[in-house]
């Protein structure tokens, strides 16, 4: 009696910690700052047929989770953004 339950909470745990060990895999990929200044800049040509100039970007943080890029058009002189 003793040995089935022990046996029972041996396998349970195994299954649990596989099931966990295979959870913790499936994390977003992660991308270089060049990468997701491209990313973003090629989805804005794409959506406004026009190049953009980048101004800055903020990777995301533990305050945020999510980058930002900051940009205008290339016809567009630098104007001052705050």
């Amino acid at each position: 009696m003793i040995f089935t339950k022990r046996a029972i909470l041996i396998g349970l745990t195994i299954l649990i910690v596989i099931g966990l060990s295979g959870c913790l895999k499936n994390k977003k990929m992660s991308y270089t700052p060049e990468g997701i200044k491209e990313r973003m800049l090629a989805y804005l040509e794409e959506k406004y047929n026009e190049e953009f100039v980048p101004i800055s970007l903020t990777m995301k943080n533990w305050a945020y989770d999510y980058d930002s890029l900051r940009a205008y058009p290339q016809k567009w002189k630098q104007r001052r953004f705050f």
